[in-house]
C-alpha cells in the first residue's frame, strides 16, 4: 500500500531525490576521474543512485509522469 502524500510532501520528496541523484552523479564522475579508480565505490554510488531514480520514477508515476530508464548503465552516464 502506498502512503498518501500531500502535494507539498510529494514536491519535497521529488526535489530531495533530484538533489541526491545530482550529488551522486557528481560523486561518481569524481571517482571515475582517477587513474586508479575505486570500482567498488563507483558501483556502490551507482547502485544507490539507481535506488533513488527508481523512487523518483514511482513518485512521478503517481502524478501521471512516466519515466523510461535506460537498460544499460553506460547509457545513463
Amino acid at each position: 500500500m502506498k502512503e498518501s502524500l500531500s502535494f507539498d510532501e510529494q514536491d519535497d520528496r521529488i526535489v530531495g531525490l533530484l538533489d541526491r541523484i545530482r550529488h551522486l552523479n557528481e560523486t561518481i564522475v569524481y571517482h571515475q576521474s582517477f587513474a586508479n579508480k575505486d570500482l567498488v565505490a563507483i558501483r556502490e554510488f551507482s547502485d544507490r543512485r539507481d535506488q533513488y531514480v527508481k523512487q523518483l520514477a514511482e513518485l512521478l508515476e503517481d502524478v501521471g509522469v512516466i519515466v523510461q530508464l535506460p537498460t544499460d548503465r553506460q547509457q545513463a552516464a
